[in-house]
């Protein structure tokens, strides 16, 4: 039987857990695979691409490279087009895909959350702050969001929301960035006590609240 060889692509990678799932997910299907971690700073970026392309089956890719491995690739599909963003390459023919939007709905269908409602444009005001905030959010017409990018004058961040009524009655809120960089979710409460009291789903990954260069303020300013 052939063993696999695969890897992940980031900045910096030397926490994820990439590894340990594609290892569980691939031996309860009886396939071996040896998965390496690289992590690359802008000027080892091209020397890793060009590596993992020759020596593995396939590779993942993630924040800040999902947009700069385009240029490696000779084609594109699925979501990965439409989003402009690609986490999963096929170093053999050199495809790249994008498997984080797919994968974040089948989450939350998992844990029996349906995805339902309406399209709206959003304009959304933060404070500072991690655990509590101050925020202002209001609905603006397509006319009035094409005038404000304009004059930002820089890309704006897409955001694919989705909410979801919990059994507990929060509201579970989930974002896939820019078209699957990254995804994330929340959950908004009355008080700090009762987000500290709340236990998370098991269907949520890493707790990134109080992590550093983890925010939305951080991703703007480095992508």
């Amino acid at each position: 039987m052939k063993k696999l060889k695969l890897g992940l692509l980031g900045r910096d990678v030397s926490g994820s857990e990439s590894e340990r799932m594609h290892r569980f997910i691939l031996s309860a299907q009886g396939v071996a695979c040896d998965y390496e971690n690289v992590s690359a700073g802008a000027e080892e970026f091209v020397p890793a691409v060009k590596r993992l392309l020759r020596e593995t089956d396939g590779f993942n890719v993630t924040i800040p490279y999902k947009r700069e491995i385009f240029q490696y690739l000779k084609s594109i599909e699925g979501d990965a087009a439409e989003f402009g963003s690609v986490n999963t390459v096929i170093s053999a023919t050199r495809t790249g895909f994008n498997t984080d939007g797919a994968g974040f709905m089948m989450m939350l269908s998992g844990a029996g959350l349906a995805a339902e409602g309406r399209t709206a444009l959003v304009l959304c005001f933060k404070g500072e702050g991690t655990l509590s905030r101050e925020e202002i959010e209001t609905e603006i017409d397509a006319e009035l969001f094409a005038k404000l990018e304009h004059l930002i004058g820089k890309p704006l961040i897409h955001k694919e929301y989705h909410a979801y009524r919990l059994r507990d009655g929060h509201l579970l809120e989930c974002s896939i960035v820019d078209g699957g960089v990254f995804s994330y979710a929340e959950v908004e409460f009355a008080s700090e006590a009762d987000a500290m009291a709340w236990t998370p789903l098991d269907c949520l990954g890493k707790e990134t609240t109080y992590e550093q260069g983890m925010s939305m303020r951080d991703y703007w300013k480095n992508r």
